[in-house]
C-alpha cells in the first residue's frame, strides 16, 4: 500500500538536526513523520513540529538522515518549499517534480516522543545544559525563518536541575523540543562551591 503526505522542506531540514549519524538504536538516525508530527529525537535532545498532514497515517515513516541530506544537495538553492514523501512498504521517495531521493525506509519502532515532550509554562530550578545542544535548537529556528540578528531564537524554559526543559522556537509555534540537563557530579560540586563561596 503507497501512502503520500506533503511537507514544508524546512521542516524536513530542521528536525533532521536532531537526529543522530551512527546510534547503536538504528531506528533513531533518522526522522520520524507519524500521529501527525515531524520528530527525530538522540535521547538528549528532541524536536517535533506538528504538521497539518493526516494524524491517522498507519504507525510511521522513518527517513533515513542520510536520505534527507542528499535530497537537500540535490534540491540546491532553489526555491523549493514543499516536499512530497511517498513510501510504500520497502522503498520510499523524497520529491518535488524536478529532484528525488530515494531511500529505503528505517525499519524499528520509534519511541513515544508524546511521553517526552514538556507542558510546563513556569520555569523553575538552575540546570545546566550543553551549550552545543542548545545551538542546536537555534540553528533550527533559523531554517524555520529566524533572523540572524534576533534577540533570541529559542527559549528554554528549565523544569527544576533535574527534569526534562521545555524549548520553544518564536519563529515556529508548531514546533515543540525538549532538552535533557547535565547530571554529573561535577555541576553538583560546583554548585556546592558557589553556595559555599558566597559567588551570588
Amino acid at each position: 500500500m503507497q501512502h503520500e503526505i506533503t511537507i514544508p522542506l524546512c521542516y524536513l531540514q530542521a528536525i533532521r538536526l536532531f537526529a543522530p549519524k551512527n546510534d547503536i538504536r538504528f531506528y533513531l538516525n533518522g526522522v520520524a513523520i507519524l500521529r501527525g508530527h515531524v520528530v527525530a529525537t538522540n535521547g538528549h535532545y528532541i524536536g517535533a513540529i506538528r504538521h497539518m498532514g493526516d494524524d491517522t497515517l498507519p504507525q510511521i515513516i522513518i527517513i533515513p538522515g542520510s536520505a534527507i541530506d542528499f535530497y537537500v544537495k540535490k534540491a540546491g538553492r532553489s526555491s523549493v518549499k514543499d516536499v512530497s514523501v511517498q513510501w510504500g512498504e520497502r522503498k520510499g521517495v523524497l520529491t518535488n517534480g524536478n529532484a528525488s531521493e530515494y531511500f529505503e525506509p528505517i525499519e524499528g519502532v520509534f519511541p513515544q516522543f508524546e511521553r517526552v515532550l514538556c507542558s510546563h509554562a513556569e520555569a523553575s530550578g538552575n540546570p545546566q545544559f550543553q551549550w552545543h545542544y542548545v545551538a542546536l535548537f537555534e540553528k533550527a529556528s533559523e531554517i524555520l525563518g529566524a533572523t540572524r540578528k534576533q534577540e533570541f531564537k529559542a527559549f528554554v524554559l528549565p523544569n527544576g536541575d533535574e527534569g526534562c526543559a521545555r524549548v520553544l522556537l518564536p519563529d515556529c509555534p508548531s514546533f515543540e523540543g525538549a532538552i535533557m540537563p547535565i547530571r554529573s557530579k561535577a555541576t553538583a560540586g560546583m554548585r556546592e562551591r558557589i553556595a559555599a563561596e558566597g559567588l551570588v
